[in-house]
């Protein structure tokens, strides 16, 4: 298995209603393990976090830029973007959500994890305002009971795992060797 079908399954099990994904996505035996071991496949809400977070240096991959130009990903991207009206009058949460398409497909898929899907789309973003918690409460209601494209998740999530090997995460600052 390749590292980029490892990392798609780390992402795909985490969703909530992973089922239909990885009956789209995954074959026979491959499957089967999947759908038996998801909890243990998964990455844990704090990994999430930790690679997704804001502030990360990320690589863009073209196939990722191809998948949030789509039109399906361009429509929940506004739905998401209407959720986080006022997070995303913040300039530093502006200014990464428009920059980095990484923060957007991951933010996709934060709004759509089993577990603490808000605490995962505040790092992802770089900080949720208080006010637009419900909003993304009822997105996620809202998201949850759609009928979701599974070809356009499945897209998300390939395009995303083909960047993770991409990633620096910066998890401390080394001291400087010069002295000033």
């Amino acid at each position: 298995m390749s590292d980029v079908d490892g990392n798609a399954i780390s992402l795909m099990t985490g969703i909530t209603n992973f089922g239909e994904l990885c009956e789209y996505a995954l074959e026979g035996g491959i499957r089967k393990e999947v759908l038996d071991k998801a909890s243990d496949l998964s990455l844990t809400d704090e990994e999430f976090k930790t690679l997704f977070a804001s502030g990360n240096a990320y690589t863009t991959t073209p196939k990722l830029s191809d998948t949030v130009s789509s039109a399906e990903f361009c429509d929940l991207q506004r739905r998401l973007e209407s959720s986080l009206v006022t997070t995303l009058q913040e300039e530093p949460q502006k200014t990464h959500w428009r920059s980095n398409p990484v923060t957007r497909a991951a933010a996709v898929l934060a709004l759509l994890r089993a577990s603490d899907s808000l605490d995962c789309l505040n790092a992802v973003v770089g900080g949720v305002v208080i006010s637009d918690r419900r909003r993304l409460e009822d997105l996620k209601s809202a998201v949850e009971d759609d009928v979701l494209d599974v070809m356009l998740l499945h897209e998300t999530v390939m395009s995303l795992a083909g960047c993770m090997s991409l990633f620096t995460v910066r998890t401390t600052t080394a001291p400087s060797l010069h002295a000033n």
